[in-house]
């Protein structure tokens, strides 16, 4: 895997050198520190559960109660599947949707990249996968999941009812089904050749027609 190549940071300038060393920007960043720290202590915490160990994640939360880290909304319910837009009515609309759409670009260039690095049998893992779970509503996704583990639970029985060994009794009634299934086609035949029209006598045929 090719590793992604990361950019050094540019040098700061005369003045921006500056601005950081100054009392000012000091007395602002002591502040921000002061409040976060006592927005982790006193405020909501974000419930959002870590990767690493499970546990909440325990930072300041936002107003839907998540933190910066964990913080969109994640859609739910029948239109989980769907992008969720930003409100028309929101002030900084024009640039939460060009972010939106930014997002939704990147994610689907890097779909196309993993799907072209998979092997074959990948990708038939993959198709197989998206055909078995393809969105909806909860209730039709539940059922479909429900239907497939009937159909595995079936066809696991009926597996191991053929691999069992048959025993006399169910060797002479198999034998016994197979000649009344010939029986009944030879019956069948007869049935046909009886219901059959009868040709009906031309003119020139006279009467040994």
């Amino acid at each position: 895997m090719k590793r992604k190549k990361v950019s050094k940071p540019r040098p700061r300038t005369p003045r921006q050198q500056a601005w950081a060393n100054s009392a000012r920007f000091r007395s602002m960043g002591r502040a921000m520190m002061k409040r976060f720290n006592n927005l982790r202590r006193s405020g909501p915490k974000c419930g959002a559960h870590t990767k690493i160990n499970g546990h909440p994640c325990q930072n300041p939360a936002m107003a839907n109660g998540r933190c910066r880290v964990h913080g969109g909304a994640t859609p739910k319910g029948d239109g989980w599947h769907k992008p969720v837009w930003p409100d028309a009515n929101a002030a900084n609309w024009n640039a939460k949707l060009a972010r939106k759409l930014t997002d939704l670009e990147r994610a689907a260039k890097k779909r196309a990249r993993r799907l072209r690095s998979m092997t074959p049998e990948q990708r038939a893992d993959h198709a197989a996968w998206q055909r078995s779970h393809k969105p909806g509503s909860t209730k039709a996704r539940e059922a479909a999941k429900a239907y497939r583990q009937q159909e595995a639970d079936m066809a696991a029985t009926l597996r191991r009812v053929r691999e069992q060994p048959m025993s006399e009794e169910s060797r002479a009634i198999a034998a016994r089904i197979a000649e009344i299934e010939a029986e009944n086609a030879v019956l069948a035949a007869r049935l046909a050749e009886l219901d059959a029209p009868n040709p009906q006598p031309s003119d020139d045929m006279g009467i040994f027609g």
